[in-house]
């Protein structure tokens, strides 16, 4: 028997040594002091007892929740728990937490469907997450729930095969000097577009006419995988246990974005039908009524995927006046996403390009069929120059360099 504890003692010893030994190197070659979900992670805590709503879901939701206007508005106090690719067991594991040290009256889980119809768990996106969380049973049960067996080494070993790590001496020995300044403890020093609450603030605001894109639109299966309809249960379960009102929206994104994707339609008529069994409400917001919600590409967003800081400004007042029942549903919505594109003013979005050979095809995405753009194409050393025009009026100028075409 004393054989026996000597031997766990050693094991225990070892194993303090070695994760002791990881966890300063990782200190010493992991560059996170401008990471976004660190100080996230730290303000959710500050937060403690304070939080009444929480916004959880992946960069859609970081950028397009504005905390300062939904404190405002909803006259509560919100929090954004979005991080960079957050998937659903992620969510899961920050309802989880917040619910601990805060009473939550509401919680709104975003749903963009890249995100919903993942096959396998992204491990960035959880530890980046998890790496920031405080030691507890939570924790251990997050990273034994989001990850696979063959990964649970990796999960809680702190030097992570899957986060980025500096090599070149020079650049450890300033980042230990960067480490080792206040700045970096009392999370004073962080990314200039973090707006405090877990939102990003986003001050590009995307160019008029500049949209392009190699991918062709495709018919996209909507089957919700198994494990994704495992986490959304779990998310409903906990939220009606702990009596916490649960809404799953989707945030905008831009008409070029959706462009590429068929039978969008077909992902909104899964996720409801999903969740009707569930007495859980989705509202996409993709479907606003452009009378309504005007988001035009060029002010509203910094990309063809999120909203940057004015494009969050508006949504959230337009959010909050919905949530607070001074819209409709029927006011605010469209019935599909097709009857959206219908209901707008008819615009050349972006192009479409492939290079075949020495020659690149170039197809204009519109939202509408009844116009017809005129493309063209002139080529000066190693760019491609694009001129879109409507009625002889140019609406694209799109230049495209080389060494951006795949």
């Amino acid at each position: 028997m004393k054989r026996l504890l000597k031997n766990l003692v050693k094991i225990f010893i070892f194993l303090g040594i070695f994760t002791g030994t990881q966890a300063l190197v990782k200190y010493m070659l992991l560059d996170d002091t401008m990471t976004i979900s660190r100080v996230m992670i730290h303000d959710l805590y500050a937060e403690e007892k304070n939080i009444d709503v929480l916004f959880c879901g992946a960069s859609h939701c970081q950028l397009g929740f504005d905390t300062e206007v939904l404190d405002q508005k909803l006259g509560l106090n919100t929090f954004n728990a979005g991080s960079s690719s957050q998937g659903l067991e992620t969510s899961l594991a920050l309802i989880k937490e917040a619910s601990h040290d805060n009473d939550l009256k509401q919680v709104y889980v975003d749903l963009d469907y890249s995100i919903v119809m993942r096959e396998l768990p992204n491990l960035e996106s959880i530890y980046i997450v998890s790496d920031y969380m405080k030691p507890s049973l939570r924790k251990v049960e997050f990273l034994l729930n989001a990850t696979t067996f063959d990964y649970y080494v990796n999960s809680f070993m702190p030097l992570h095969k899957d986060r980025g790590y500096t090599k070149n001496p020079k650049k450890i020995i300033e980042l230990l000097r960067k480490k080792l300044q206040p700045g970096y403890w009392q999370y004073t020093e962080r990314d200039p577009s973090y707006a405090g609450k877990g939102h990003i603030a986003s001050s590009t605001v995307m160019e008029n006419g500049k949209l392009w894109s190699q991918d062709e639109p495709e018919m996209i299966d909507f089957t919700i995988p198994e494990r994704q309809q495992e986490y959304l249960k779990e998310i409903i379960t906990f939220c009606k246990k702990n009596g916490i009102q649960l809404t799953f929206v989707s945030t905008p994104v831009t008409d070029f974005n959706l462009a590429f994707v068929k039978n969008y339609d077909d992902y909104v008529r899964t996720v409801k039908d999903f969740l009707k069994d569930y007495q859980v409400e989705y509202y996409d917001f993709n479907l606003y009524n452009p009378e309504i919600l005007k988001l035009s590409q060029s002010n509203y967003f910094n990309d063809d995927n999120h909203l940057n800081q004015e494009g969050a400004k508006y949504f959230c007042g337009v959010f909050s006046e919905f949530f607070s029942g001074k819209l409709s549903e029927q006011e605010l919505f469209c019935e599909s996403y097709r009857e959206k594109l219908e209901m707008e003013t008819p615009a050349v979005l972006g192009v479409e390009v492939h290079l075949e050979g020495e020659e690149l095809e170039v197809i204009p995405v519109v939202n509408n069929s009844r116009i017809r753009p005129i493309c063209e194409i002139q080529r000066e050393e190693d760019t491609w120059y694009i001129a879109v025009s409507v009625d002889d009026k140019i609406t694209n100028q799109i230049a495209i360099r080389d060494e951006d075409l795949k």
